[in-house]
C-alpha cells in the first residue's frame, strides 16, 4: 500500500519553527538550539541512561513555566555516571545514534567532543558539544 511521496520531515519542522520564531520574534537560532535540545533530551529520555541523569539550570525553569527567567543555549545535568571523558563521550555518542520516531533533526555522534570544566570555573563537570542538522540548518548543542 503506496501512501503517496514521502514527506520531508525536517524540511517541514524546520519551516514551522521558523514561522514560529518570525510569529514570536525571536531568534531562529536560538529556536533550532532550544528544538535540537529538546530532541537530545527526548531521546535521553527513551535511553537506558534516562535515570542517571538528572536535568537542571535554566533548561528545567523552561519546561516549569511558560515564560522561562532567561533564555538558554544549553542543559545543564546532574550525572550519576562514571565522570570520565571517554565514559560521557560514548553515552553522548549513543544518544545520537539513538533510533527514536522521525523529529527530522540528525544528530552527529562523530561530533560529540567532551571536555573538562576547569577548577576555577564555579563548578566542576564535563562539557559536551555536539553537532545536529534540521533540513538545511545546522545546530550546535
Amino acid at each position: 500500500m503506496n501512501k503517496g511521496p514521502k514527506k520531508d520531515v525536517a524540511a517541514s519542522v524546520r519551516q514551522r519553527l521558523l514561522d514560529i520564531a518570525r510569529e514570536k520574534e525571536e531568534d531562529f537560532n536560538f529556536i533550532l538550539t532550544r528544538y535540537g535540545l529538546e530532541r537530545a533530551l527526548y531521546r535521553l529520555s527513551q535511553s537506558e541512561w534516562r535515570d542517571q541523569f538528572l536535568l537542571k539550570g535554566a533548561m528545567l525553569f523552561t519546561f516549569w513555566h511558560d515564560d522561562p527567567h532567561r533564555p538558554t543555549r544549553d542543559a545543564d545535568f546532574l550525572g550519576f555516571v562514571n565522570a570520565e571523558i571517554d565514559e560521557v563521550t560514548s553515552i553522548f555518542q549513543s544518544l545520537c545514534d539513538l533510533k527514536v520516531e522521525d523529529d527530522g533533526l540528525i544528530l552527529d555522534s562523530k561530533s560529540v567532543r567532551a571536555e573538562e570544566i576547569r577548577e576555577n570555573n564555579a563548578y566542576e563537570g564535563i562539557c559536551v558539544r555536539l553537532n545536529g542538522k534540521l533540513s538545511s540548518a545546522n545546530i550546535t548543542l
